[in-house]
């Protein structure tokens, strides 16, 4: 097939023609996240993302121009249109730590060979020659220079329908207590943002009951009733702390209801499984400082072992000093101890 005339092409894709025909699970996946920020929407003029929040305006050694079929051409020395390669950005998010002007990372959704894929690679290689290796790019010409297609890329993540931003979060739990805000947790971060969060972040789950309660009503008594509203109330303390009320409490917990200890710990877990966050098993306060500097909207449970070292005073101490942090700051990490 001849290669189209310059003048039949254009430097940007028509990218509302070509969402509308998405199915719509694929559009779902492309409409930015909860929790990112919009920085450039559709804006089909370059020059105006100068001045604009995005982390970089990139100036480019060719013009690129395409067919509106997802094809992109460069041009040549003679004026004939080559062609590069069958792609359109969808949508680009960068992802920043609180403490970076430089992004850490981007996350692409693309479409190329009628197959919406996405990738993710660190903002180093934004600019490196091996960008072209992060994409899986049906059609492309062979004989067009790595540069220029490194180039193209640069061009179409710059200039994506949607240009976002992702604040890696602190602390797991809500970012806010504003409406539409995000739970950091594994449920609610896309997948291409989540592998940048912390462990603690991807190990966060609004995890269900492995038992349905039903099955435990037998055991249940109200000490057992009391442990749920506790889960429940832990998951809204950012909201709580909104108005004033900070946790001011230490649960022990001593299990003589003859509850099995995967329901009891299912329900007391952050995470998927039905393991507590720290277990004393010998004298490592980092331990349990660590799940206490981490939890956040949440249960904090240390599991005390009878055998440790580390002695229940010891860990009441650190409790004590924990809440005593909690309530004259009402900083985070919030979190309910037990």
């Amino acid at each position: 097939m001849a290669n189209p005339v310059p003048s039949q092409l254009t430097p940007y894709p028509d990218f509302n023609s070509f969402f509308c025909k998405l199915p719509e699970e694929e559009q779902k996946k492309v409409i930015p996240p909860q929790g990112t920020q919009i920085l450039e929407e559709t804006n089909p003029n370059p020059e105006s993302r100068r001045n604009s929040p995005s982390p970089f305006f990139v100036s480019f050694s060719q013009n690129f121009f395409t067919d509106n079929n997802r094809k992109w051409y460069y041009i040549d020395k003679q004026s004939i249109a080559q062609f590069i390669a069958e792609i359109i950005v969808l949508r680009v998010t960068f992802i920043f730590q609180s403490d970076k002007d430089l992004p850490l990372a981007l996350s692409v959704y693309y479409y190329s060979g009628n197959r919406l894929s996405s990738t993710s690679f660190t903002f180093s290689l934004f600019n490196s020659d091996s960008l072209y290796k992060e994409f899986y790019i049906r059609e492309y010409s062979s004989s067009c220079p790595v540069k220029i297609r490194n180039d193209l890329l640069r061009y179409c993540i710059a200039n994506a329908r949607y240009v976002t931003r992702f604040n890696l979060p602190q602390y797991m739990g809500w970012i806010s207590a504003r409406s539409n805000s995000l739970f950091a947790a594994s449920d609610f971060i896309d997948k291409d943002l989540l592998e940048y969060c912390s462990p603690e972040i991807r190990e966060r789950r609004i995890a269900p009951l492995i038992f349905p309660i039903e099955s435990l009503r037998p055991n249940v008594n109200k000490a057992f009733s009391f442990l749920l509203v506790l889960r429940c109330s832990s998951i809204l303390l950012t909201f709580y702390a909104e108005m004033g009320h900070i946790p001011d409490c230490i649960f022990l917990i001593e299990n003589t209801a003859g509850v099995s200890k995967p329901a009891l710990m299912s329900l007391l877990s952050n995470t998927a499984g039905c393991t507590p966050r720290c277990t004393i098993q010998k004298k490592d306060r980092a331990a349990l400082l660590r799940t206490l500097n981490t939890t956040n909207d949440g249960l904090a449970v240390i599991h005390f072992d009878e055998s440790a070292k580390y002695g229940l005073q010891d860990i009441h101490q650190v409790l004590t000093e924990d809440l005593q942090r909690m309530m004259n700051s009402g900083s985070r990490p919030l979190h309910i101890p037990i």
